[in-house]
């Protein structure tokens, strides 16, 4: 792997080196201008690049060795240890009076007879005793029951007992006294509910190793794994009978399967329902000896509840009786009072509400056994929130936030929530899935969307001033809906994730920044993907695809790769702060939670400020897509050849426009850091923590839940009516659970109904991959080519355009009045030849585009009356200007072909003859006498020396104009019997053609002497 990365290393500076050569050339050849435009876009490519494999060879050579596998087990033994014995505490279970325990051999048929047969050292079979009782201090019990585990030779066991027996509490203390007693190199014990397995649907090591890798490592299956597969885990698996009914034989036969012959498991599970298990031909574990957890005794329960100082008036002296009559061993008081859970909850109701315990007595409410424990279930949540009484057994102010009135309501709702979900825990990062009305989210994203719309209209209206607010509320709605739209996918198409953890390791830095940065770039070339593909359709289907278009839609193109760039390196900072973290953490609810709210901080807090830091980069991506663009459609406008300068210094000029427009404060504002902001809180939403925050508060809102939902947890938890498993809260037993979900439904409760299966997901790589190629082959097929001979910087619109008859000059007139004159000839670029500042009206050429005559415009665009100038643009210098003419020739002008003659109309309908190419400028030749009529239009002949006049009323003069003394009549056409509608020159002028308005044509020989 280091010969690789070497090789990967070198080509990349290699690759770094040429590109910086180039650069250092295109800069030479593009001049200075140029030069600092390309610097200031590729430089900024060229040091991201040369930091990132800085960056990279830093990660690669921090990597260290992963720790020893006996470390990482002993860290999780130390956590467990601790985790266990504050979950003994808060069920008081080290209290000194706390009930006792018994257990023997079961006598159900539900075990292999071999199981409990082993041999001593001589070699003789012998039977283990399975019998025991847990009475004492609390470190002597499970030293007890550690030593009677480890004597049996399979390291299997299971453990049966009626609901409310004192399985979990069982399950809890051999935990503890193995954890205690572990060697060095031994298994670990872990305690998991079985609750949450889908046998049918997932193995149980890959269960085990995710409910781990969520409770101690932040969702991170790593450690969890190595010590699956190093045989260094001792599952204790309690609540066998919480998975459905239709999955227990699987869940038997998948312990068989998975824990095989050698490695040891601890399973709990209700009497009855292990044994309808078995007999329904689920396999028995191999090997596993089964204890059963006996009923109370009569005189252990007395002997508890005696013990207790009741409030006045409370007697248990009739139920005392009714205990110890033999004769009626099965009465429904005796019955509920056989299990420590009714026991437990019988003291804690009539401890604290008072009352007469004797009313369980009576028949006829209280017919069997159900009935009993449903009546002290009722009363537990009110015992649970009573107030505390003085010794004198007055109570005293209610303690706590919460009555017991709000509180049922509350445990209510989550009851019947666990219940839908067929789920004892109550994990608060499943909940904003789970729970959240499909409503719920869209609405919080149009107020979201709306609260980013106010903000950035307001921040450019600010800029533009308040004359101008269009604008700003066009900028705002488009921020707010994206915004918005974004939320939604981001919500809907991330999974719910379990909590993290705020993590700095290096080791495997350059793997978690690889698949961050991959993940960034897919997504959000997918989000931008498809708009780009519905341009292609629409302009496609329009016929639309112009040089304009298709380099706006290449420019479209480079910002969204760079988008991606960018998004790729802002979640692969984020995902750099979410390694895999080989020391588990505190796992209680509260801790998950601050630690997840650490972690997302941090991790978006890192996104946002990349985003921010780097969002100027996206220049970078125009650049490099109108220059992909350029080069697909062969370069088109000016100079007609590639220059990298010219397509950076646009670049920079839309950035500097903007930036003068609103400031830089402003532009800086929406440029980075709303960006920035904007991408660090749609990181937030794929966190546990946020959503957990939105579903709190909007449980809240709808009177679901309380605002301070967690804290209300942990205060019901330390009055005794939750427990604590791992990073979760459950019940304190799922018949709690059970009655409160009962009285919800009663009570029409309104929850949310489970959440639908997600549909399969298409492969993303197959959809993205057809994209792709269907925008390459419609562009390829429709891009417009630019076949242009060449192309001219105008500087502005263009309100007109003249060409010389020899297509070798082109004269333009500009929006702003302006007019530029071009040599075209020549294989070279256009040459300027003539700029006018000035309010340019018209242009004339002559035929071989050496003369050039302009009239001029007013301020207001009006033809302005003896403004009309004749430029020379024959030589090879610049146009040399022939004077104007005077104030007369306010007409329309007509040149000759070889630019020798001048005749200008008036308005008036007299015409003026000029010789434009006098010495010292144009010589007036004279005006054309005899008009008996207004002239409409003036015809020269090849050379110029003859000129013929159409007259308003039909006539036609033929003028000579070689003499010195100026234009010679040579004669009115005789014989026009029609309305004429053109002339034409032929033989250098000495025959001429006229077509008339009917049709008919006249052909004139004008080499006559006398006409």
């Amino acid at each position: 792997m280091t010969g690789v990365w070497r090789r990967v290393r070198l080509v990349a500076l290699c690759g770094l080196g040429l590109g910086s050569a180039g650069l250092a050339a295109v800069m030479v050849h593009a001049g200075s201008k140029n030069a600092v435009d390309i610097a200031a876009i590729a430089g900024l490519f060229v040091t991201i690049a040369g930091l990132a494999l800085a960056v990279a060879d830093y990660l690669r050579s921090g990597e260290r060795p992963r720790r020893d596998l006996a470390e990482l087990a002993d860290d999780l033994t130390g956590t467990l240890r601790g985790q266990w014995v504050e979950e003994a505490a808060a069920r008081r279970l080290r209290d000194p009076g706390v009930l006792p325990l018994s257990w023997s051999a079961t006598r159900r048929e539900v075990a292999d007879p071999r199981a409990t047969a082993t041999r001593d050292a001589a070699g003789r079979v012998t039977r283990l005793r399975l019998d025991g009782r847990l009475e004492g201090r609390f470190e002597e019990v499970t030293r007890r029951l550690a030593d009677g585990y480890q004597l049996v030779p399979s390291g299997r066991m299971v453990v049966l007992g009626e609901p409310g027996a004192g399985k979990t509490v069982l399950a809890i203390l051999l935990t503890l006294g193995l954890l205690d007693r572990r060697e060095a190199g031994g298994p670990v014990p872990v305690l998991v509910s079985a609750s949450s397995w889908d046998p049918v649907t997932e193995a149980l090591d890959r269960w085990l190793v995710r409910d781990l890798a969520v409770t101690y490592y932040s969702g991170r299956p790593e450690v969890p794994r190595l010590l699956w597969d190093a045989g260094l885990l001792l599952p204790v698996l309690d609540g066998l009978d919480e998975i459905p009914e239709s999955a227990r034989r699987s869940a038997v036969r998948a312990v068989n399967q998975t824990v095989g012959r050698e490695r040891p498991v601890v399973v709990t599970c209700r009497a009855a329902e292990y044994e309808d298990v078995i007999e329904g031909g689920a396999p028995v574990l191999r090997g596993a000896p089964v204890v059963e957890v006996a009923p109370l005794p009569a005189e252990d329960v007395i002997a508890y509840l005696t013990a207790v100082d009741w409030p006045e008036g409370t007697s248990w002296e009739r139920v005392f009786a009714r205990l110890r009559d033999s004769d009626r061993a099965e009465s429904p008081v005796r019955a509920a009072l056989s299990t420590p859970l009714m026991v437990s909850i019988a003291r804690l109701v009539y401890q604290r509400c008072g009352g007469d315990p004797g009313e369980l007595l009576d028949p006829q409410r209280y017919d069997c056994r159900h009935a009993v424990e449903d009546r002290l279930t009722d009363l537990v949540i009110d015992a649970a929130y009573a107030p505390d009484r003085l010794p004198s057994g007055q109570p005293v102010a209610a303690n706590g936030r919460w009555d017991a009135e709000r509180a049922r309501r509350w445990l209510m709702f989550l009851a019947r929530y666990v219940h839908q979900h067929r789920d004892r825990d109550l994990a608060w990062w499943q909940m904003p899935s789970r729970l959240l009305s499909a409503w719920a989210i869209p609405a919080l994203g149009i107020v979201t969307g709306v609260a980013v719309m106010t903000l950035v209209a307001t921040v450019a209206a600010r800029a533009d001033g308040p004359t101008d607010v269009g604008g700003p509320l066009a900028i705002g709605a488009i921020a707010g809906a994206g915004f918005a739209v974004l939320s939604l996918i981001v919500w809907y198409a991330s999974p719910a994730r379990a909590p993290g953890r705020l993590s700095f390791a290096v080791d495997g830095s350059l793997g978690r920044l690889r698949r961050g940065f991959a993940t960034g770039f897919a997504l959000t070339g997918i989000l931008t993907g498809l708009p780009l593909t519905a341009i292609v359709v629409i302009v496609t289907a329009a016929g639309g695809w112009t040089t304009r278009n298709f380099l706006l839609f290449f420019e479209a193109c480079g910002v969204a790769v760079a988008l991606a760039i960018l998004a790729g390196l802002a979640i692969a900072a984020h995902n750099w702060l979410d390694a895999p973290p080989e020391r588990p953490g505190h796992a209680s609810p509260a801790s998950l939670l601050r630690q997840d709210r650490r972690s997302a901080l941090a991790g978006a807090l890192a996104a946002g400020l990349t985003v921010a830091i780097a969002l100027p980069a996206l220049a970078t991506g125009e650049f490099a897509g109108g220059l992909l663009g350029r080069v697909v459609t062969g370069w088109p406008g000016r100079p007609g050849e590639p220059d990298l300068g010219g397509v950076a210094s646009l670049v920079l000029d839309r950035t500097r426009a903007w930036d003068d427009q609103i400031g830089v404060v402003a532009f800086l504002g929406l440029a980075c850091l709303l960006p920035g902001a904007a991408f660090a809180v749609l990181v937030l939403l794929t966190r546990a923590w946020p959503r957990f925050l939105i579903a709190r508060l909007l449980l809240a809102a709808g009177g679901h839940l309380p605002w301070r939902l967690l804290d209300f947890l942990t205060d019901a938890r330390d009055r005794g009516l939750l427990r604590q498993a791992g990073g979760t809260y459950q019940f304190r037993h799922v018949r709690l659970q059970e009655r409160l979900a009962n009285q919800a439904l009663t009570g029409h409760t309104r929850t949310r109904p489970p959440a639908s299966p997600v549909p399969r997901a298409v492969p993303r790589r197959l959809v993205a991959t057809a994209a792709a190629s269907a925008i390459a082959i419609t562009l390829a097929f429709t891009r417009p080519i630019d076949a242009s001979a060449r192309a001219l910087d105008l500087g502005g619109p263009v309100v007109g355009v003249e060409l010389s008859p020899n297509d070798e000059v082109l004269a333009v007139v500009l929006a702003d009045g302006g007019g530029l004159v071009w040599d075209l000839s020549g294989s070279g670029p256009p040459r300027l030849l003539l700029r006018l500042d000035d309010g340019v009206w018209d242009w004339r050429f002559s035929a071989d585009g050496e003369v050039l005559v302009v009239r001029l415009a007013d301020e207001e665009g009006n033809l302005v009356d003896g403004e009309t100038l004749v430029w020379d643009l024959s030589g090879s210098g610049p146009p040399r200007l022939l004077h104007g003419l005077d104030d007369t020739a306010s007409g329309d002008p007509v040149l000759s072909v070889d630019g020798e003659v001048l005749a200008v109309r008036l308005d008036g309908g007299e015409a003026l003859v000029w010789d434009p190419r006098g010495f010292d400028g144009p010589v007036f030749l004279g005006p054309l006498p005899e008009l008996d009529g207004a002239v409409r239009d003036l015809v020269f002949s090849a050379g110029g020396e003859v000129m013929a006049v159409t007259l308003d009323d039909g006539g036609v003069l033929v003028w000579d104009l070689r003499g010195s003394g100026g234009p010679v009549l040579r004669g009115p056409l005789p014989g026009l019997d029609g309305a004429v509608r053109d002339l034409v020159f032929f033989a250098g002028g000495e025959v001429m053609a006229v077509t008339l308005d009917d049709g008919g044509v006249l052909v004139w020989d004008l080499r006559g002497s006398g006409g």
